[in-house]
């Protein structure tokens, strides 16, 4: 706000400097004496009968300086670049494709609106081939009907796919499972002892055999 007043009172400013030098010297000279004489009488007349005056004249100046301001100009501002990952651009390609000989512009950016969430249209899909380097081909048949799109020879291979926790999580514990089962070892005389991973247990008794009457 207060950049915007003072850009405004540069403005009132500019145009009071050139209002005053208009018409050559001699008017502006008895223009600078005429407001200098009528800004004398303001102030004398404020600080003797009117001492509330100065609030509401600030307050109409920094009005006239917000109106007075220049609107700021939408083309200087520069849009934030798009980021995307390029593997996961490729795989929704891929996808998109299926076993087909190529994927149109238009189709690839719904594929990609509803995998990223986010809208994408056939400018954006444009600007990241381009970006990757796929070119991008005037006439692809897909499905019967004729678009601008990519040729499947043209796009790179596939980014090789995501590694599986669950493949990991079921090795580990088979792993597991294979170390923390007991082995139970037989010696002669008929004791036995159960072996774990942390070490051998004490030898169990033998048990009497039981004699036939």
């Amino acid at each position: 706000m207060a950049a915007r007043i003072t850009a405004g009172s540069g403005v009132l400013l500019g145009r009071y400097g050139r209002w005053i030098t208009a018409d050559g010297p001699r008017a502006a000279a008895s223009r600078v004496a005429g407001c200098g004489g009528a800004a004398a009488l303001g102030v004398w007349t404020t600080a003797e009968h009117l001492p509330w005056l100065p609030l509401p004249a600030a307050a109409a100046w920094c009005a006239a300086a917000w109106a007075a301001a220049p609107e700021p100009d939408s083309a200087d501002t520069e849009p934030e670049p798009e980021v995307f990952d390029p593997d996961q651009w490729l795989r929704i390609a891929h996808d998109a494709v299926g076993g087909a000989r190529g994927v149109h512009l238009s189709a690839l950016a719904a594929a990609l609106t509803e995998a990223l969430g986010e809208e994408w249209s056939t400018e954006d899909v444009r600007a990241a081939a381009d970006e990757l380097g796929v070119p991008v081909t005037a006439s692809v048949r897909v499905g019967g009907r004729v678009s601008t799109g990519i040729r499947t020879a043209d796009l790179p291979p596939p980014p090789p796919p995501l590694p599986d926790d669950k493949e990991g999580c079921s090795s580990a514990g088979h792993a597991a499972t294979a170390t923390t089962t007991p082995v139970v070892e037989k010696w002669a005389g008929g004791a036995a002892t159960t072996i774990y991973p942390h070490g051998r247990q004490a030898a169990e008794p033998a048990r009497p055999e039981r004699r036939a009457d």
